[in-house]
């Protein structure tokens, strides 16, 4: 996993909220963080080959009411990313999988914005 490069997230799917960018930088001592839409998370990360692991995430506690859906979002943003197990670049695209396979998140390894799958 490149450990310097940012990952941006949009939402895919159903009524996306409008001007919401997702990002998590991954660092190399084991830290993540980034924007969730709203409110900005941290968490440590470990990885061992393909596998990773998502510490506790904690997040900022804003509330946004608009645009409409953003928590919503959010929320399952947060939960896709702390639910991955194992973890995949496919090309310029880094997959993030569940324990039972999964497709969690997904998204361009680039620094550009993509149209990822939450799911």
């Amino acid at each position: 996993m490149a450990s310097d490069r940012l990952q941006q997230w949009q939402a895919g799917g159903g009524q996306r909220p409008r001007r919401s960018v997702l990002t998590v930088a991954f660092a190399a001592d084991g830290e993540l963080a980034g924007s969730a839409g709203c409110n900005h998370f941290s968490a440590s990360y470990s990885t061992s080959g393909r596998s990773i692991r998502i510490g506790q995430v904690v997040a900022t506690r804003k509330l946004c009411d608009e645009p409409r859906g953003l928590m919503k979002q959010e929320s399952r943003f947060l939960q896709a990313l702390a639910s991955a197990d194992t973890w995949r670049l496919n090309g310029d695209r880094l997959e993030l999988r569940t324990a039972t396979g999964a497709l969690a998140l997904t998204s361009s390894a680039t620094d550009t914005v993509a149209e990822p799958s939450i799911r």
